[in-house]
């Protein structure tokens, strides 16, 4: 199948799952800034610090869901007609994804270990 069949064939496929990803970075959005809303008014430092570390780790997920879409897109744009191109653009990234959910990752970690500092 080459590029031009596979667009016509998962459009509506990708279409949906554009949709899905940005109904997740919206919840990724929301929470984040329900942390940091609640750090603000929040009295007890370590839980303030929790809030915000978390907040963090949710905006680099949300970062890398981004990305996710972004190579859904690639897939649908007719302007890139060489499939080396499509693939070389998906790689890309996919490695600035892979890069922000190993750092949300980190972000998630440093907040847990927050909470079990004594």
């Amino acid at each position: 199948m080459g590029v031009a069949a596979f667009r016509l064939e998962k459009h509506e496929a990708c279409a949906k799952l554009i949709e899905q990803f940005e109904a997740i970075n919206e919840h990724f959005h929301e929470a984040s800034t329900l942390l940091v809303d609640a750090a603000k008014i929040g009295t007890n430092e370590k839980l303030n610090a929790f809030l915000i570390a978390r907040s963090k780790a949710y905006e680099l997920m949300l970062k890398a869901k981004t990305q996710d879409m972004e190579i859904i897109r690639v897939t649908l744009d007719e302007s890139i007609v060489d499939l080396s191109a499509v693939v070389e653009k998906i790689k890309s990234l996919a490695a600035s994804r892979n890069a922000y959910v190993i750092a949300a990752n980190e972000a998630t970690d440093a907040s847990d270990a927050i909470v079990k500092k004594e």
